[in-house]
Order: structure tokens, then C-alpha cells, then sequence
């Protein structure tokens, strides 16, 4: 994948966590979806980690997320 930004390549990956990620419109006392428009990017499997695939770029250092490589799996 190239970056929208630089138009160098990307190095694809995952990003992990023992907690789940969300995108929040800011951050929350409870780091869990609470308002409209906010979702679950990856919750932790039964193996206790939260996985989703992401792309680095490692000149302009920055992560581009695909959430729905997670979601297509759940529905």
C-alpha cells in the first residue's frame, strides 16, 4: 500500500492491545463507546488481546487502520 501522505510504501502490521481500542471524540472517564458515532475498532479475543490490521509508514510516521478486516469476521 503506498501512504495517502508521501506516496512511499507502507509496511503492514497489526496493532494490539489487552484492552479494547475504540474511537472516541475524546477521551472518557470509561474508555468504552459512549456517545453517537463512536465504535469498537478490535476487542480482545478469548486469547485476552485486542488485534487489528494496520499500515506504517515509517517516513511521514503515520498508521492507517482498517477496522473492518475486524468487523467482517464478527457479523
Amino acid at each position: 500500500m503506498k501512504c495517502p501522505f508521501c506516496q512511499n510504501s507502507m509496511e503492514v502490521g497489526v496493532i494490539t492491545s489487552s484492552e479494547p481500542l475504540n474511537w472516541l471524540k475524546e477521551p472518557h472517564y470509561i474508555n468504552q463507546p459512549q456517545e453517537e458515532g463512536e465504535f469498537n475498532l478490535a476487542r480482545p479475543s478469548l486469547a485476552g488481546r485486542a488485534a487489528v490490521e494496520a499500515w506504517v509508514c515509517r517516513d511521514c510516521e503515520k498508521v492507517i487502520i482498517d477496522y473492518k478486516s475486524f468487523w467482517k469476521d464478527k457479523k
